[in-house]
């Protein structure tokens, strides 16, 4: 029997099970994890379904190796809604609101800000990644799942999060009067929410759609709220790799319904596990083989964001660990209660270094924030796609 074409899998409209597919973009590869959605366990009216992952794949891109980081894709499933037609839906979580002391956000040697290695406006940060797409599509598909509802989440260069001191913003713009205290972003007015946009597009120029901005609450500074602004490129490499599909035709399409960016995904998990009330100290830490990301929260609300380029999963782990509490001290986040750390390669090497390097802290995989969601993470296949 002849193989079908990437085309005719795509075609296929047959029924299945319910499924997710989350797919995670970085400049090396293109990673996903496909979900079938079952029904509620027995319990109160409006439980949560049970999510299974079935199947876990790897395409590289740029270069060889692959990735290792399947727990935190299933976060892409919460909060999975809108309609990706004729526009992206930029999901980024509730946040709530903050409070607590000031902190000198994005401050130290590494910097967040992209402004500096960002792609020139125009141009699309990374290249479209339809072959690794359509090859995973088509995997799925002969796994009785050929159409699958998409969540994405990309990382750096294809977003942007740029901190924003509302006294500032608002500052520059008429009859907009900075908040007394913490805000909702759920809460931003018309003329805020313009006066924002117009900040953001002289920060970052010809980086901002204002239809695709996102913000999450930071806990005050000493000048007053925060906001952290989630800025995806008008021209990321999900946007361009839709376009290459749409221009196959309508069938191509396949059936993409959220744009996460890898930090808005990570508050949203927070945000979901820590009650509305609490004041605790927690840290997200991820480390790969390009640089590793931390981000403080108090309670549910962001408090620090880091990128360090110089910290990747090549180092020693009492390095990495030492290089976490250098920042834990330098902007003083207090003694934290809950880490959840997920790394490339050793990451139960990474887990046990942590352990032995917060004692009084609750240490976890990143995978334990998705407890809540009843996922069970079943023992991974091999791809027999996978390149390497």
């Amino acid at each position: 029997m002849p193989a079908q074409s990437n085309d005719t899998m795509l075609k296929k409209k047959a029924p299945h099970p319910p499924a997710v597919l989350g797919v995670c973009v970085t400049p090396e590869a293109v990673e996903a994890v496909l979900l079938r959605v079952g029904p509620a366990p027995s319990g109160p009216a409006g439980s949560a379904p049970t999510v299974d992952a079935l199947e876990h794949f790897v395409r590289t891109r740029g270069r060889a190796g692959s990735l290792t980081r399947k727990g935190a894709l299933t976060g892409a499933l919460p909060g999975l809604s809108g309609s990706l037609e004729h526009d992206f839906t930029l999901h980024v979580g509730d946040g709530g609101n903050g409070t607590g002391t000031g902190s000198t956000f994005l401050s130290s040697e590494f910097g967040l800000s992209s402004r500096k290695d960002d792609a020139p406006a125009g141009t699309g940060p990374t290249p479209p990644f339809t072959p690794q797409l359509l090859e995973i599509l088509e995997a799925c598909a002969a796994l009785g799942y050929d159409d699958p509802q998409i969540a994405f989440c990309i990382t750096r260069p294809d977003a942007t999060y740029e901190p924003i001191d509302l006294t500032t913003a608002f500052g520059a713009a008429r009859n907009v009067r900075a908040p007394g205290g913490p805000i909702d972003p759920a809460d931003l007015s018309g003329k805020q929410r313009r006066a924002l946009i117009t900040h953001l597009t002289t920060a970052l120029p010809g980086q901002v759609d204002e239809k695709r901005v996102g913000f999450l609450p930071l806990t005050p500074a000493r000048t007053g709220s925060r906001l952290l602004a989630v800025v995806p490129h008008p021209r990321d490499t999900v946007t361009t790799t839709l376009e290459a599909l749409r221009a196959r035709g309508k069938q191509a399409l396949p059936d993409a319904r959220l744009l996460e960016t890898e930090v808005s995904l990570y508050a949203a998990l927070i945000h979901d596990r820590v009650p509305a009330d609490a004041r605790t100290r927690s840290a997200v830490v991820r480390v790969s083989s390009r640089d590793t990301l931390i981000l403080f929260f108090e309670g549910r609300t962001l408090h620090h964001l880091e990128r360090m380029r110089a910290i990747t999963s090549f180092e020693a782990p009492d390095t990495i660990c030492s290089r976490v509490m250098l920042q834990q001290d330098e902007h003083k986040i207090g003694e934290l209660e809950q880490l959840y750390v997920a790394g490339e390669g050793r990451a139960d090497e990474l887990l046990a270094h942590f352990r032995a390097f917060y004692p009084e802290a609750a240490v976890y995989p990143l995978q334990h924030l998705l407890s809540g969601y009843q996922c069970e993470l079943r023992v991974e296949r091999e791809d027999p796609h996978r390149r390497g």
